[in-house]
């Protein structure tokens, strides 16, 4: 009876830990950036509390150039062609954006979008 109670606290405090280990894992979630160019073909609209919301899903890459796509709402339409940096979580998705200005991409990325004057 005592073998089958130690077992019983050690695969529990084994199922704990892994538990522990698993939830900080995932709500560890850092920031990561993103720069996208605004494509007013590629989003869609939903009524939500009365309100239009613009769902956009754009192409988006970090500063390294690597490619994600990415989706986040806004309340109105945004400036056609303009660039946005993207503050992104893999548990929030989209949590802020600002536009910025050419200058401001990171340089890999001036091959892969065009400049708006």
């Amino acid at each position: 009876m005592k073998k089958g109670k130690i077992i019983s606290i050690v695969s529990g405090s084994v199922l704990l830990v892994a538990l522990i280990i698993a939830i900080i894992f995932l709500f560890r979630d850092t920031y990561k950036y993103f720069y996208t160019q605004i494509d007013n073909t590629k989003y869609t609209i939903t009524i939500d509390d009365d309100k239009n919301l613009y769902e956009y899903k754009l192409d988006s890459y970090n500063d390294k150039g690597s490619l994600k796509n990415i989706s986040f709402k806004t309340t109105r339409e945004l400036r056609g062609g303009a660039f946005l940096k993207l503050k992104y979580t893999n548990l929030g998705g989209v949590v802020t954006w600002e536009e910025v200005k050419w200058d401001e991409l990171p340089e890999k990325l001036h091959s892969i979008y065009q400049k708006q004057e």
